[in-house]
């Protein structure tokens, strides 16, 4: 038998759950970005702990774990709040996908199939039965599902990463305003998937760039109309 092999099998396999910190990290951050807990919203612990069904310990770890990933702001005096992003944050942050979506789109127009742009079709299906029913998360959701088939459709395995990474701040960012932007939406991943269909990269990438700056407009909006009603 090969030494390799001999150490391999020597070695166990160790199977471990999740620690609860983790658990209730992830917990937390689904409800982040999914906007049930709010930006600006201060985090108590023992509510937070009561309402998890966990001990405060957990809690205060994984309020100081999303503070290291940027989901919550922590103040010395006040304690824990969900993170509001600034200005500069969202500038930036938008500038960003709306260069790195529109690259994918122009590539994805001179490889995507037949097969993977029907694929596109039913998202595109799914997410407009989603406005008429008037389903939040169902919208983000197909949204989230469009822009990341285009992404790994567009035979970058950087760009598909780096798109990857930045998917749980999309969420976050469209949910707030996925039913403000509606059907106007969809219409523009139509005439996406239509540019994709006609193999044109310089357009899909134009569409692709107005349909993110659009999303970014409306979510700036947004936010200074709630600041300006707080």
């Amino acid at each position: 038998m090969a030494a390799n092999e001999t150490a391999s099998q020597s070695i166990p396999t160790i199977q471990q759950e999740p620690v609860l910190r983790e658990r209730v990290y992830s917990t937390l951050e689904d409800l982040i970005v999914r906007r049930v807990l709010k930006p600006g919203e201060r985090l108590l612990e023992n509510e937070l702990a009561a309402q998890l069904g966990v001990s405060r310990n957990p809690v205060r770890e994984a309020l100081t774990m999303l503070a290291r990933t940027g989901w919550v702001d922590i103040h010395p005096r006040t304690g824990a709040y969900v993170h509001a992003p600034t200005a500069d944050e969202i500038d930036d942050f938008f500038d960003m996908r709306t260069l790195l979506e529109s690259y994918a789109a122009e590539r994805a127009a001179t490889r995507v199939t037949a097969e993977q742009l029907d694929i596109l079709e039913g998202i595109w299906r799914e997410g407009v039965a989603a406005v008429e029913a008037g389903d939040v998360e169902g919208i983000v959701s197909a949204n989230s599902s469009f822009h990341d088939h285009i992404s790994e459709w567009s035979g970058s395995g950087m760009l598909h990463s780096t798109l990857s990474m930045m998917k749980k701040r999309v969420r976050w960012y469209f949910s707030s305003v996925a039913d403000v932007r509606g059907m106007a939406s969809w219409d523009e991943h139509r005439r996406i998937i239509d540019a994709l269909r006609a193999r044109d990269g310089a357009h899909a990438s134009t569409l692709m760039r107005a349909h993110t700056i659009a999303t970014a407009d409306m979510y700036r909006s947004q936010a200074a109309a709630d600041a300006a009603s707080a």
